[in-house]
C-alpha cells in the first residue's frame, strides 16, 4: 500500500485519496500482526478460531487487490502526465480512480466490523496473541530454520528460474488413509482410523521454486511477464518434494515391461513421487509418538509423527488475487490495461534481458519445460501414489533404520543351532 496516486490527482480527489491512504495504511500496520498470528495458530489445530481465519483471509485479498489496483492506476497516471495516454483511457482511469476511493472506504469499514469480531473469536477460543516464543519451541531450532530461509533466498536470488531446496533433506515414512475412510475428521477421531505405510522409507526436501510453477496450465495468457519485477522477487512460492529411497533393506520386485527405478533428484534407486503445495496446507498436527495416531507396529520405536491436513483445491494466492480482481474488467479496464501493459512489457523485456545475462537461462521452451517439471502434473504414471488413498492426510514419521546387528545375531544363532544339531 506504498503506492500514492496523489501527486498526478488533482482537486478534491487528491485530497481525499492521500487521506484515505494514510488511514488505510495505519490500520495495515496494527492489524497485520493480528491477522498473522491467528491464521499461525488456527493452522497449528485450533479448529475455534477457523472463522476467524475465513474473515482474515477476505481482508488480506481485499488489500493485496486494492494495492495491485493502485499500482496500475499510478503506472497510467504517469503515462497521463506525460501525455502518453488516449483521452478514452485517461477517462477510463479517473473512473477508476473514484472506484479505488470507494472500495478503500470499503475495506477500512470492513476492517473496522472485524476487529470486535476477531477480539471475540480470540477470547472464546483461549488462544493468546503473544510474540514471546511458545515452550515447545526451541529457540535454536527457530533461528537455525531462519538462517536455512536466508541462505534459501540468497541463493535463489543468484538463480530466480531454478528450485533452491531449504535446509536439509529429511529421511521420514509416509502413511495415508484409504479413501473408504474419507469422513469429517478432527483432532480427536482421527486417532481411530487406520494408517497405509505409502513409503517405507522418503527423502523428503522443501524447495522454494518459480511462481510459474503454480500458473493454471489452462490460461496461456498466464507467464512470468504478467508478474511485475518486483512481485517476483518479494513474492514466495514453496513445495515439498516427496521420493521414494528403495535402497530401505526390503525385497521390491519389478517385471521387465515395467518403469524401473533410476537415479532421481540425487537418489539412486528412486520410486514414488510426490509433490505438496506449500499453499495447500491447511493445518499442522504433531505427536510425539505414532502410537496415538495408531502409527507402527507393536514392538517398534516410538518416533514423532508430522500430521498435514491438505487441501488439494486452494488456489495459489497470486490466482486468487487475480480472480480477485476480475469482477473490475467491466468496468472499461481493458482500455486502460492496454496502455499501461505497454510500459510493463517494457520493464518486464528489460528484465528479462537482465535474468538472462545474471544466469545464463536457457530458451524459452526449455524454461518452460522445466516448470513443467516442477510441478505434480509431471509426475510420471508409473510413479504417483497408488489410488485409492485419500490425499487429505498425510502422517510423516521418523525413518528408523533396521537393526543390522540384530539380524546378524539371529543369523549367527541358527548356524549354531544348526552345528549342534549336526554333531549329536
Amino acid at each position: 500500500m506504498e503506492v500514492f496516486l496523489s501527486k498526478n490527482v488533482g482537486g478534491t480527489e487528491r485530497t481525499e485519496l492521500l487521506a484515505l491512504q494514510q488511514r488505510l495504511q495505519s490500520k495495515i500496520t496494527v492489524i497485520s500482526p493480528a491477522i498473522d498470528m491467528i491464521e499461525l495458530i488456527a493452522a497449528r489445530g485450533n479448529t475455534s478460531l477457523e472463522s476467524a481465519v475465513s474473515l482474515t483471509k477476505a481482508i488480506r485479498h481485499d488489500i493485496q487487490s486494492l494495492a495491485r489496483r493502485l499500482e496500475k492506476a499510478a503506472s497510467a497516471e504517469e503515462l497521463a502526465h506525460r501525455g502518453a495516454l488516449s483521452s478514452k483511457a485517461r477517462a477510463q482511469n479517473e473512473i477508476e480512480i473514484k472506484l479505488i476511493i470507494s472500495d478503500i472506504r470499503r475495506v477500512l469499514e470492513k476492517i473496522e466490523d472485524a476487529v470486535p469480531l476477531m477480539n471475540l473469536a480470540i477470547t472464546t477460543s483461549g488462544a493468546r496473541l503473544s510474540t514471546t516464543l511458545p515452550s515447545t519451541v526451541s529457540p535454536s531450532r527457530l533461528l537455525q530454520a531462519s538462517t536455512f530461509l536466508s541462505a534459501c533466498d540468497t541463493q535463489y536470488s543468484i538463480q530466480p528460474s531454478r528450485a533452491v531446496q531449504v535446509g536439509p533433506t529429511f529421511t521420514l515414512s509416509m502413511y495415508m488413509l484409504f479413501s473408504g475412510h474419507i469422513r469429517n475428521f478432527d483432532e480427536e477421531n482421527i486417532r481411530e482410523t487406520t494408517w497405509k505405510e505409502v513409503i517405507h522409507k522418503a527423502r523428503v526436501k522443501l524447495r522454494r521454486v518459480p511462481m510459474n510453477v503454480f500458473a493454471d496450465p489452462s490460461d496461456r495468457n498466464s507467464s512470468n511477464s504478467d508478474l511485475p519485477a518486483t512481485a517476483r522477487v518479494d513474492e514466495y512460492a514453496y513445495q515439498i518434494l516427496i521420493v521414494e529411497d528403495l535402497d530401505d533393506g526390503r525385497v521390491h520386485n519389478f517385471e521387465d515391461n515395467e518403469a524401473q527405478p533410476a537415479p532421481y533428484e540425487g537418489i539412486k534407486l528412486a520410486g514414488l513421487r510426490e509433490i505438496i503445495p506449500v499453499h495447500q496446507i491447511s493445518k499442522i498436527f504433531y505427536a510425539d509418538t505414532g502410537k496415538m495416531l495408531n502409527i507402527g507396529s507393536e514392538g517398534e520405536a516410538n518416533s514423532p509423527v508430522l500430521l498435514l491436513k491438505r487441501d488439494i483445491t486452494a488456489i495459489p494466492p497470486r490466482r486468487m488475487i487475480d480472480r480477485n480482481e476480475t469482477m473490475y474488467s467491466e468496468l472499461g479496464e481493458e482500455a486502460l490495461v492496454e496502455e499501461t501493459n505497454e510500459k510493463q512489457a517494457a520493464r518486464d523485456e528489460i528484465q528479462a534481458q537482465l535474468d538472462a545475462q545474471l544466469n545464463a537461462t536457457q530458451p524459452e521452451e526449455e524454461e518452460l519445460s522445466y516448470f513443467e517439471s516442477l510441478s505434480e502434473r509431471h509426475i510420471p504414471a508409473p510413479w504417483r501414489l497408488p489410488p485409492g488413498l485419500d490425499p487429505e492426510w498425510v502422517a510423516f514419521e521418523v525413518y528408523q533404520e533396521e537393526d543390522k546387528d540384530e539380524d546378524e545375531t539371529d543369523v549367527d544363532d541358527e548356524e549354531e543351532a544348526g552345528d549342534a544339531a549336526s554333531h549329536m
